[in-house]
């Protein structure tokens, strides 16, 4: 397998009206960010030369964030899988889950086959509640959400691959390269129904729009829009763990916009939920306890 992560590094950007905001978001990240440091406007157009000046106070450098190369990690995921003796199956609509004596289930899908499970683990994401549903259990209240991204062409002439990721200190937008072109988004949260979820024109323009007014890039003509859900609890936090209220049940889901980058400690922590196990010691260390991930936690 190549190399998963790469030096990338995040600016977070103040313009003169955001100054608070910075502060406040400098002291909620200081904890978890021991390189943080903060920006001048100087040194903030160094590093971003496409900003403009007038939109840049200062700003928060996180030197430790990397890129992630999300491919070779779910193709390393897959080859586990498969290593272990698991199938993946693609359109396998799941219809109908009806609990068994034994205390497994006798799953059926769209394409008319079964199939019988021990137990049955429910990472369906947006679809999560659905598939609760369907086993009888009642939902927990996930709500997806849409976020909308772009990529377009850098300037003529200048190397984009060495700029950090710029983030708008408000999230009304963001920036990065992403091979060999620029990616941008509105950094929109949309509420929406579960569905095979696409780019809406709004959101691309207006992701294009506060860019443009935040820096001297030209955005003629995307190269490329996409949308995606990113599903979140009604507290935010993963649901991870046996559903009390439909035993055989396993939740894995509420990742909101941080499944990849929260996979390692995500599955260590499910492993050991699953298997009966003591949580590692990596996990304790952070503050880690099952209580805060029960999927029934608010009931």
């Amino acid at each position: 397998m190549g190399r998963l992560l790469t030096p990338r590094g995040v600016i977070y950007l103040a313009a003169p009206e955001q100054l608070d905001a910075l502060a406040r978001l400098r002291s909620e990240l200081a904890g978890s960010c021991p390189g943080l440091r903060p920006l001048d406007a100087a040194e903030v157009l160094a590093a971003l030369p496409c900003l403009r000046p007038e939109r840049v106070a200062a700003g928060l450098l996180d030197p430790d964030s990397q890129d992630l190369d999300v491919h070779a990690l779910l193709q390393g995921f897959l080859r586990g899988l498969r290593m272990a003796g698991g199938t993946l199956r693609c359109n396998a609509e799941l219809v109908s889950a009806v609990a068994t004596p034994g205390g497994g289930w006798r799953l059926r899908l769209a394409d008319g086959s079964a199939i019988d499970a021990g137990s049955l683990v429910n990472a369906a994401g947006a679809w999560a509640d659905e598939v609760a549903a369907l086993c009888g259990a009642p939902p927990v209240g996930l709500q997806p959400k849409r976020r909308s991204a772009f990529t377009f062409d850098g300037p003529a002439g200048v190397d984009v691959g060495g700029w950090p990721l710029a983030v708008d200190v408000d999230e009304r937008w963001y920036l990065k390269p992403d091979a060999g072109r620029l990616l941008g988004s509105p950094a929109n949260a949309d509420d929406c129904a579960p569905q095979d979820v696409r780019p809406e024109e709004l959101d691309i323009a207006l992701g294009i729009d506060a860019i443009q007014a935040a820096t001297t890039l030209q955005i003629r003509r995307p190269a490329a829009t996409w949308a995606g859900l990113r599903s979140f609890a009604p507290d935010g936090e993963l649901l991870i763990g046996r559903d009390r209220a439909c035993p055989g049940l396993f939740w894995c889901a509420g990742q909101g916009g941080y499944g990849i980058q929260s996979a390692a400690g995500a599955s260590a922590l499910a492993a050991a939920l699953w298997l009966g196990e003591a949580l590692p010691p990596a996990l304790v260390a952070e503050g880690v306890a099952p209580r805060l991930f029960d999927p029934r936690r608010g009931d």
